[in-house]
């Protein structure tokens, strides 16, 4: 079996159990969306980076993750 065949078997099987979740793919999305920008907040050397890609203190950096997070 593939590589692709592989990841397409379990793309079809992940989909069919989120079919029989209560929540929706925005939920899901959501909730995934939060728990990374939360692990970026609590993750100093990501915070590191990120600052100096916006080229922002990291106190700024984190404002405006945690501002991400509160959003739906």
């Amino acid at each position: 079996m593939s590589v692709d065949d592989e990841g397409s078997k379990i793309t079809s099987s992940l989909n069919s159990d989120f079919k029989g979740a209560d929540t929706t793919k925005e939920e899901f999305e959501t909730v995934v969306r939060s728990d990374i920008y939360s692990s970026m907040v609590m993750n100093k050397p990501v915070l590191q980076g990120l600052s100096i890609v916006y080229n922002k203190p990291e106190v700024e950096t984190r404002r405006f993750l945690l501002d991400h997070l509160s959003e739906k």
